[in-house]
């Protein structure tokens, strides 16, 4: 809990409620259901005819906590109530590319033991989208002040110049 601090945690990559992995618990992941911070799920992109879309990775972790109720900045936004979330804090409040298929080139110097090779390679997961979303909160100059980040998020729902609102 650090107000006025902009904290992202991935919301998992083993689907809604960890559906997807097998031995993994019936509830979203912590960090990611504390309201102290926002939750970020995952997406994929396809391209068709040079345009791209986004729709929600399947895998991407997302869900209801168990534990922590959803704070009012969520709770009040309208159709909260299609979260099927009863009081409880729902799982993600945004999200970024996510899908290893369309994921990040990224650049790996460290060899490592068992013979995988370095250099550059795809990766996903929400692991790699969390990190893509601190980065654009800190090009947009960080909380501005409002103690719990994620709030922001909300006050865009349904403003198509601010946000995607992915629904697929």
């Amino acid at each position: 809990d650090h107000p006025g601090v902009v904290v992202t945690a991935a919301s998992g990559d083993c689907g809604y409620l960890n559906e997807a992995c097998l031995g993994e618990t019936g509830s979203a992941e912590f960090p990611a259901g504390s309201p102290d911070v926002v939750a970020v799920g995952g997406t994929m992109l396809t391209e068709a005819d040079g345009t791209w879309s986004s729709t929600v990775w399947e895998e991407g972790g997302s869900g209801c906590s168990l534990v922590f109720t959803a704070p009012l900045w969520q709770s009040a936004v309208a159709n909260f109530s299609a979260t099927r979330c009863g009081g409880g804090r729902s799982i993600a409040d945004v999200a970024a590319i996510g899908d290893p298929n369309t994921g990040v080139d990224v650049y790996d110097s460290t060899p490592e033991g068992n013979g995988n090779p370095t250099g550059w390679g795809v990766w996903g997961g929400t692991s790699v989208a969390s990190p893509i979303v601190a980065a654009e909160f800190a090009l947009a100059g960080g909380s501005h002040g409002v103690a719990y980040p994620a709030a922001t998020l909300y006050s865009y729902v349904g403003d198509s110049k601010a946000l995607y609102d992915v629904v697929s």
